[in-house]
């Protein structure tokens, strides 16, 4: 994208086909869909149909056939857009009042008052050209691909999207109701980083700190979420422990297990949850076809809330959510693998040779047995045993 400056007309269209074909064609944005507010996916509203490779695409790559196919034929898609340089968009919110407390702020930027910005369904977004934006970088040297945030008060927030990082634009629709829309039109302004620090407090990010050094050998791994679960959540009963808690509403589709249920956070709602119905689809459970199952509520003060945040709620409810799983991922004494073979170690500190011997024996009327020896599994038949145990003496 050249560095100059475009004007946003004042009748902007409202059709969601016309608006990408616009933004295209004028402005040189690389365009690229978003699922509708009403997708059930783990963003709706703002997450790329395009899982992978986003990020790099480009406006070369648009085409009149790409935008028909997604924004034309009646499809319900959000406009997005991936920022290319020099273009930046300044993301304004205060979400618990949509976007009351981000007027009140602007309205005291006399700075700002012409710039071109969009009504979100949290606040604002307004548009710059920054051709000298620096090129920012991880304390690792890598590009850095997050926006950068700044709390301006207490109840407003801004996060700077630059290149690489993906945008909605209007006429989407949010999955609060609001539709996007430009309030205030004209030409987009040519400014400068510093400007932009100025009026908005950035940063960059922080340089590398000097660290103890580490001695060589894998690097750290983090725990993940669900590892603090002994139960095999790819086998979780989630609509038996949504009827545990006593928010399970109707199945919607058999299939694909989906049922609708009580938002654990419902009192949270602008209706407070009053508007619940058991077969209402704003709130839903669903079993995914590789992996854990999953939770989606579209209300905005639930926006991020998954798997997790459920799962953490029945436990704070006092719901043992292991109990719910068909199977333990964690090994406990007496437990099958998936396919009904008891598992036997072999001896060991702890595990002497007459305990082995002595569960050996109680698996030789059994097909198969499987040994666990240095995180490898064999498995052997009742015949082969004889030699195995010759092995391990």
């Amino acid at each position: 994208m050249a560095n100059k400056s475009f004007s946003i007309p004042k009748k902007f269209p409202g059709d969601r086909l016309a608006a990408a074909r616009l933004y295209h064609s004028q402005f040189d944005w690389a365009i690229h869909a978003l699922f509708g507010p009403n997708e059930l996916v783990n963003s709706p509203g703002k997450q790329p149909v395009n899982k992978k490779g986003w990020p790099k695409w480009t406006a070369e790559q648009v085409t009149d056939k790409y935008l028909q196919g997604h924004f034309g034929n009646g499809k319900v898609r959000n406009v997005g857009c991936v920022v290319r340089r020099p273009h930046v968009v300044i993301d304004l919110d205060s979400k618990p009042n949509k976007g009351a407390s981000v007027r009140k702020w602007l309205d005291q930027q006399t700075e700002l008052q012409n710039v071109p910005r969009e009504r979100t369904g949290g606040g604002a977004h307004l548009h710059f050209i920054c051709p000298d934006l620096p090129v920012f970088r991880n304390p690792k040297g890598k590009l850095y691909s997050k926006a950068l945030t700044k709390q301006l008060n207490e109840k407003v927030g801004a996060e700077l999207f630059f290149d690489g990082q993906n945008i909605v634009l209007a006429p989407s629709k949010h999955p609060n109701g609001h539709t996007y829309y430009w309030e205030v039109t004209g030409e987009i302004p040519l400014v400068t980083w510093n400007q932009l620090q100025t009026w908005f407090g950035f940063e960059a990010p922080a340089e590398k700190k000097d660290e103890p050094k580490r001695k060589p050998g894998r690097p750290r791994k983090e725990a993940e979420w669900w590892e603090q679960y002994k139960g095999d959540l790819t086998t979780l009963r989630l609509s038996d422990l949504f009827d545990k808690l006593g928010l399970l509403g109707n199945q919607l589709d058999a299939d694909e297990g989906k049922w609708s249920v009580k938002c654990p956070w419902h009192k949270e709602h602008s209706d407070g949850g009053k508007g619940w119905r058991p077969n209402a689809t704003a709130t839903v459970i669903w079993n995914e076809a590789d992996g854990f199952p999953a939770f989606k509520c579209l209300h905005a003060h639930c926006d991020g809330r998954e798997l997790k945040e459920a799962l953490e709620f029945a436990v704070s409810r006092g719901l043992d959510v292991d109990s719910f799983c068909e199977r333990q991922r964690v090994w406990v004494e007496g437990q099958s693998s998936e396919d009904g073979l008891m598992r036997v170690v072999l001896p060991r500190d702890g595990v002497t040779d007459s305990r082995f011997a002595d569960e050996i024996g109680r698996q030789v009327e059994t097909k198969h047995v499987w040994f666990n020896h240095n995180h490898r599994t064999v498995v052997i038949r009742p015949e082969e045993i004889t030699e195995k145990l010759k092995t391990v003496g």
